[in-house]
């Protein structure tokens, strides 16, 4: 007998802030989901993984049900924009990313796709996405004024009715230029976010969404398009980002150079291939584990064991 929506939520895991954007080394950081699991539950702090491109960090944390987490992703667009996309569950992430993400990965970059953002992004919201515009005012390309017509595209009101809400703290981005970020919200009449975008597990919990309230993640996913308010227990620091530069730089230098790196990264989401855990987390865990393990319940439930 199936457990009670009631007391499914009941026994759900809780937690009075959440850190929206963090990411693993299923991209381009160097942490593990298991640090992420013991740092939350240390913490009392929910935790978003956003990897460029990449699911399957969310995935393993969702299904280790042991903390509370949106499954999400980093998109990033031909155009270089990137967005944040929260899902309110597992399924529609990976129909999300097998259909409109995986078939545009480009083999040498983790934040970039072949695809424009005026099609990731409203096939996103019909898969129940809420979708958040990150870090508008980074240097270089990340920035949003950074191309004058990428910028229009942006701002078109047929484009703008997608995005939800604005990061308007990211820990790796001045205060001046958060500010900025939030002057925008304001000017577009978006709700906002907060995230530490961690690539080092020291940088997590440096930003969050605070709720005032020990919240499941269905409900924070139900507030997420209301106001909300953000916190940082860290300024900016100029060390601490110029340090995780050099790492990510580094990253992204090894996978455009190293032929194997590059196969493990286009490696299909579902492909179902021997691989070898202790030097990559094993990409299987897709779409047809989950339905097999559907198919396998439904078998003993019509064929119970005498």
């Amino acid at each position: 007998m199936s457990e009670s929506e009631p007391a499914r939520q009941a026994s759900a895991p809780r937690a009075p802030a959440m850190d929206m954007h963090v990411h693993t080394k299923y991209s381009d950081a160097s942490i593990a989901v298991a640090q992420l699991v013991e740092l939350s539950q240390s913490r009392r702090l929910g935790i978003c993984v956003c990897d460029h491109n990449e699911i399957r960090g969310a995935i393993e944390l969702y299904e280790r049900n042991e903390i509370v987490t949106l499954p999400g992703i980093e998109i990033g667009s031909a155009e270089r924009l990137e967005f944040l996309c929260y899902f309110n569950d597992p399924g529609s992430l990976e129909e999300y990313f097998v259909r409109e993400v995986e078939p545009y990965k480009v083999n040498r970059y983790y934040a970039k796709l072949s695809k424009s953002f005026t099609e990731l992004i409203p096939a996103a919201k019909q898969y129940g996405a809420i979708v958040a515009l990150p870090h508008p005012f980074a240097p270089g390309w990340k920035n949003f004024n950074f191309n004058r017509k990428r910028k229009e595209k942006l701002l078109e009101p047929s484009f703008l009715e997608h995005l939800d809400l604005i990061e308007v703290i990211n820990s790796h981005i001045p205060d001046n230029r958060n500010f900025k970020a939030f002057l925008l919200s304001e000017i577009l009449d978006k709700s906002v976010c907060a995230g530490s975008d961690a690539h080092r597990l020291s940088e997590v919990g440096s930003a969050y969404l605070s709720f005032g309230a020990m919240l499941t993640a269905a409900q924070i996913f139900d507030l997420l398009k209301k106001r909300i308010k953000v916190g940082s227990d860290q300024r900016f620091n100029f060390h601490r980002t110029v340090g995780t530069s050099r790492s990510v730089i580094m990253s992204h230098i090894k996978l455009y150079l190293s032929k194997r790196d590059q196969e493990r990264w286009m490696l299909r989401y579902d492909e179902d291939v021997a691989y070898d855990p202790t030097t990559m987390p094993d990409r299987r865990c897709g779409i047809d584990r989950r339905r097999r393990e559907r198919q396998e319940a439904d078998r003993r439930r019509k064929d119970p064991p005498s």
